[in-house]
């Protein structure tokens, strides 16, 4: 009867190579099977073994005793008290934002730690621990080596920008009008915020009063004795406005960062530099 052998890996944050080291070691595990575990919904075409609680993932991983040698499971949620029989942490590089708040917490129970600083040897340790076979612990030392020196080299991020358009394919509301409001609010002036983000009063009056005339509301109301005098505020159809473009925004960047993590990760896993 076969032992099930686990294999955690988290991540420093979103696009470290998380799915791409998952998909890379059930290559050369023996009898292996990817799991991915999140709070999100599953997409087509994505990891079939998707689950959502600890009690959904224990359940499958009971149930692989006897048929799968080692289950690989990408997750940051349960990983944070050495769930697995190895557990596996992405360090992002030095120059990566939006880093997750219990990253640290991550990397301190980690046992096998993949960043720029780490020695093969140590992981050659742990493995020799768990694996008693050297050409199977080579094979694993590869793959965590050149994921190693994916974080290490130039930094190469992706980045998206959302805009809507009118039924002519006319720009109506994008970032720059977004950002535009956020500082009405903050500051009480049309034209200050102008100021702020350095553009003419003339063109933020033309962008707000295009954006108000495609909805059909207002979205800024001047205080009392005009803008000049202060007090302007962004109306309810305002905030709301302001609020969807940063919501939708947020969850296309975070798409495109899983994406780009899924596929594109993968063509770069073999070259050094770009040209």
């Amino acid at each position: 009867m076969l032992l099930t052998r686990t294999w955690y890996i988290s991540g420093a944050r979103r696009g470290v190579g998380k799915t791409y080291l998952a998909k890379h070691l059930c290559a050369v595990l023996p009898t292996s099977i990817y799991v991915k575990c999140g709070r999100g919904r599953p997409r087509s075409g994505k990891s079939a073994n998707y689950f959502r609680t600890k009690g959904e993932l224990n359940a499958f991983i009971a149930k692989c005793d006897g048929s799968y040698e080692n289950v690989v499971i990408e997750a940051n949620t349960y990983t944070q008290r050495k769930p697995g029989n190895i557990n596996i942490f992405l360090d992002a590089r030095s120059t990566a934002n939006d880093i997750r708040t219990d990253a640290d917490n991550l990397k301190k129970n980690a046992d096998i730690c993949v960043s720029s600083g780490e020695s093969r040897s140590d992981w050659e340790a742990v493995l020799e621990a768990h694996v008693n076979n050297p050409a199977l612990i080579d094979a694993v030392l590869d793959i965590l080596s050149e994921q190693q020196r994916w974080i290490s080299s130039s930094s190469l991020k992706v980045r998206s920008k959302i805009w809507f358009v009118n039924s002519e394919g006319d720009h109506v509301f994008g970032s720059g009008l977004a950002q535009l409001l956020v500082e009405v609010e903050h500051l009480g002036s049309l034209n200050a915020a102008a100021k702020r983000i350095k553009i003419s009063n003339q063109n933020a009056k033309q962008a707000v009063e295009k954006a108000e005339k495609h909805f059909g509301h207002q979205l800024i109301h001047p205080g009392p004795g005009g803008d000049e005098a202060g007090g302007s505020k962004l109306t309810p159809a305002g905030k709301r406005m302001v609020a969807l473009y940063i919501r939708l925004s947020e969850k296309t960047a975070a798409f495109v960062d899983e994406v780009f993590d899924e596929a594109i990760a993968e063509e770069l896993g073999n070259i050094k530099e770009l040209p």
